[in-house]
């Protein structure tokens, strides 16, 4: 039988959604593990959520607390909240889960202490999950690391569904390992900063890289632990400048990982993205028709990596330039 002595906190970041967090809770409390604390941060929900958030509480078992940040417009963040969890923590591993989304694997932290005890000094932890549409249709193409399955056989056994996994395997996947799926030693955690707190897309891929980047041993257990519930897609604000805006973030990311990562691996995968960013900001000014900024992340894409149909793809830009005069000022800050 499985050592209880580990302890792993649970943590949960809400706001606005009672419901479904109650659900992602359950599944929490259903879990064969026992040995874990659950901390729940709530992002200042509005009025009309907060008294429902207090009649679960009012119910919560010992080993599960609650933290209430002060209400804001757009709250604090993922970030600063999930921070403000694990500054509360004391266990030895943290787990995340989305409030939205729920664990329907009950095995899912058992399997991960097993894990623990199998390989020495594990430091982080990494799974797969199903992502299920509004329409409650299931998403068949691969995500996260779902695609690193088939190649799991290859690598250095851990435990019957795990295996010892390097940066440079993880990071062939082009994809990133999400929270409901992630366990990782308090220590590495708070080692690598926790979340960057300006972030507020895609912090999750931030924290993911800096994570491989620093920790010694990791493991990748292949079994689907959870259920994550992808948004509601239908035409909403949704505009140019959100686009813009995502994608500078994760220009941002990939830059200021490239000049922090210590493994090469992530060095080659920081300027990849870096290029697919500068490429897809360059797209979005030139059919907005800004061909002077589109240019110019056209150049940089270029410089990053020479490519004959992106080069030709630049020159375009630089005739449109000069047909159009156009000095490239989509918006203003």
């Amino acid at each position: 039988m499985t050592s209880q002595n580990m302890k792993i906190s649970v943590l949960i970041a809400t706001r606005n959604r009672p419901q479904q967090f109650s659900e992602a809770l359950n599944s929490v409390l259903n879990q064969s593990y026992k040995n874990i604390e659950i901390i729940i941060i709530n992002d200042g929900s509005d009025e009309e959520h907060l008294n429902q958030y207090q009649i679960i509480e009012s119910n919560a078992q010992s080993h599960i607390q609650f933290i209430y940040l002060p209400k804001r417009p757009n709250g604090h963040g993922p970030s600063f909240a999930r921070n403000a969890a694990a500054e509360k923590a004391t266990g030895e591993f943290l787990a995340f889960l989305d409030d939205d989304d729920l664990w329907n694997d009950s095995s899912h932290l058992e399997r991960f202490v097993q894990a623990c005890h199998a390989a020495n000094k594990l430091e982080l932890y990494f799974t797969n999950q199903k992502a299920i549409k509004a329409d409650g249709t299931l998403v068949t193409t691969p995500l996260w690391l779902e695609s690193l399955r088939d190649s799991a056989k290859n690598q250095l056994t851990i435990t019957a569904s795990t295996v010892k996994a390097s940066a440079e395997w993880l990071l062939s996947a082009h994809g990133f390992s999400h929270l409901n799926c992630t366990i990782v030693k308090s220590a590495l955690f708070k080692q690598v900063g926790g979340f960057d707190e300006s972030l507020r897309y895609e912090e999750d891929k931030d924290l993911y890289w800096r994570l491989v980047d620093t920790a010694d041993l990791i493991a990748f257990d292949t079994s689907y632990i959870a259920i994550h519930n992808v948004p509601d897609s239908r035409p909403s604000a949704s505009n140019l400048l959100n686009e813009l805006k995502k994608k500078e973030t994760q220009l941002h990311i990939a830059e200021k990982n490239l000049l922090r990562a210590k493994k090469l691996c992530l060095q080659k995968e920081c300027r990849q993205s870096e290029v697919y960013c500068c490429k897809g900001i360059s797209m979005l000014f030139s059919n907005a028709g800004s061909y002077k900024l589109a240019q110019y992340y056209a150049v940089r894409a270029l410089a990053a990596k020479f490519g004959v149909k992106w080069a030709l793809f630049t020159l375009f830009l630089l005739f449109k330039r000069i047909l159009r005069g156009n000095d490239g000022k989509l918006y203003s800050s």
